[in-house]
């Protein structure tokens, strides 16, 4: 196989992979993106680290501070390098906010499940 020929191929399977995840080969989309669970693309944001940090947090049971582990930020760094990882006061916060607005929805779902029942 000539050098030429592998380029080839690598070129044309990273088009293949681009064309099955929906993205337009070499958009911005096709090069710092990732494919979520239903197949679209998400490009990271902080909001979104954010809120899987607290929800990690809340749903494992883990201590707001384990954001602090330095294994746990080699990770991230190794994942994404150059991200900052919010303390442990702000994922506290997010949790809090995450239940608070929550909470609101139950509310309203078990108002409307009560009133079903009254009818």
């Amino acid at each position: 196989m000539q050098n030429g020929q592998g380029t080839k191929n690598l070129q044309r399977g990273a088009t293949e992979c681009e064309k099955q995840r929906g993205v337009e080969a070499g958009s911005l989309d096709a090069v710092h993106a990732q494919q979520t669970i239903e197949n679209s693309v998400s490009s990271y944001t902080q909001a979104a680290h954010r809120a899987l940090i607290a929800l990690h947090c809340a749903v494992s049971k883990r201590p707001f501070n384990s954001v602090t582990d330095p294994h746990y930020l080699a990770e991230v760094q190794l994942l994404r390098p150059g991200i900052i990882i919010p303390n442990p006061r702000t994922v506290a916060r997010d949790v809090s906010v995450i239940y608070l607005e929550g909470s609101k929805h139950v509310k309203v779902y078990f108002s409307v499940c009560l009133s079903l029942l009254l009818k």
